[in-house]
């Protein structure tokens, strides 16, 4: 209690010079806005632009052309997974339910391996991430006349639990979020329901359906922040998924070419290698500006120094003491950033859920402005520690 004391006390004490309080709260503000700014540009390398840098997708030429168990398909999908340069190949795949509803399947582990919907595209509620759960179409109804459930018309939203009934068994989904209209396209006018992988594989067992395949997407292999590899790797599988395309005799009736989606793949690596040296300059600049002000304390702290250990403190309390002061300082100026980035991610997007920044942007840009002040507390607290009251405050008169 005694320590926790000591850092509040200190805490408040940092405030009482308000010039040079304001001055480095502002510096540290622009830190932070900018270290948020490329961490948040970090991890939609692996989200919102996953499929940009390491997808090539194939969809379905038309709905209901696509059957999961094409010999050709299925050749296709296993000559995509042999290929060394591949992470992975998922398929998305969906089946009519009645007359009026179409069911799809969502992999929650890849979230943002899908070009329908990813959860930027949600409205209310959230995506899924588990078994059992499900997204529906906001302001949509399902109507239900043609299916085993009866005749009955709802109009589902996040809460809801949807039962579909097969001849001998049923599968029970919660609703969990909506997603925004714009990614609706059907030319037959079905509902769309979107499930986790678990309660799909479900689905099939219960129901029985005629099954389709939507959607292929090969991810290609390696670190998109720390190598070439996987742009590489993708260049690589672009072409040798065209050949086989073209060799199985996919087209037109099935699949549409593989599409790398980025086609200037070179053009993506110039854009990573700047975005990288951008943010090395954000953490290089946090070293600095924490060394700077750990150099001003120990310039300026010396008597205030002498008059703690005159009542007591020991090496131990000063050095929580500037830690409190740096700590507090650099605090306010990350939350005033983060508050700047995210008002502006606000204005910048078209739905407040898919712009608020992710638990792993707050942690590594906090990380980097805050935590790095713990090396200028080391470097101020070492001549700081050693000073003697009776010199100082010699000096001083």
């Amino acid at each position: 209690m005694g320590n926790l004391r000591v850092f509040l006390k200190a805490a408040r004490f940092t405030f009482r010079n308000r010039k040079r309080t304001i001055a480095f709260i502002a510096l540290f503000t622009i830190l932070s806005a900018y270290v948020i700014f490329f961490s948040n540009t970090f991890t939609e390398y692996y989200r919102t632009d996953l499929l940009r840098n390491k997808g090539i997708i194939t969809n379905q030429i038309a709905y209901n052309t696509v059957d999961q168990t094409n010999d050709t398909v299925q050749e296709f999908i296993a000559r995509a997974n042999g290929y060394e340069q591949t992470e992975s190949v998922i398929v998305h795949r969906y089946f009519d339910f009645g007359a009026s509803i179409r069911i799809f399947e969502l992999d929650e582990k890849n979230p943002w391996a899908f070009t329908l919907i990813t959860p930027r595209s949600i409205a209310t509620g959230r995506f899924v991430s588990g078994s059992g759960e499900a997204l529906v179409l906001t302001g949509s109804t399902l109507n239900l006349e043609s299916t085993l459930l009866g005749n009955a018309t709802i109009d589902p939203s996040p809460g809801d639990k949807l039962t579909l009934q097969g001849n001998s068994s049923s599968v029970v989904v919660k609703i969990v979020g909506e997603i925004t209209k714009d990614v609706y396209n059907d030319p037959e006018n079905k509902a769309w329901i979107f499930v986790d992988s678990a309660s799909f594989d479900a689905m099939l067992v219960a129901l029985q359906p005629t099954t389709y395949i939507y959607e292929i997407t090969v991810l290609a292999k390696g670190n998109l922040l720390l190598s070439e590899e996987p742009y590489n790797n993708k260049r690589f599988l672009v072409e040798q998924l065209k050949n086989d395309y073209f060799d199985l005799g996919l087209s037109p009736s099935f699949l549409t070419v593989p599409n790398g989606i980025e086609q200037n793949i070179d053009t993506r690596i110039e854009e990573r290698n700047s975005d990288l040296l951008n943010f090395s300059f954000g953490i290089l600049a946090g070293i600095l500006l924490s060394l700077l002000y750990g150099i001003l304390l120990s310039r300026f702290r010396k008597t205030e120094i002498a008059v703690l250990k005159t009542v007591g403190y020991d090496s131990w309390n000063i050095r929580l003491s500037l830690l409190a002061e740096i700590l507090s300082i650099s605090f306010v100026g990350y939350l005033i950033g983060v508050f700047a980035i995210q008002s502006y991610l606000v204005y910048q997007a078209a739905s407040l859920i898919s712009s608020i920044l992710s638990f792993d942007v707050i942690l590594l840009s906090f990380s980097i402005v805050v935590l790095f002040d713990l090396p200028s507390v080391l470097i101020s607290s070492y001549s700081l520690v050693k000073v003697r009251p009776l010199d100082v405050l010699r000096d001083t008169g």
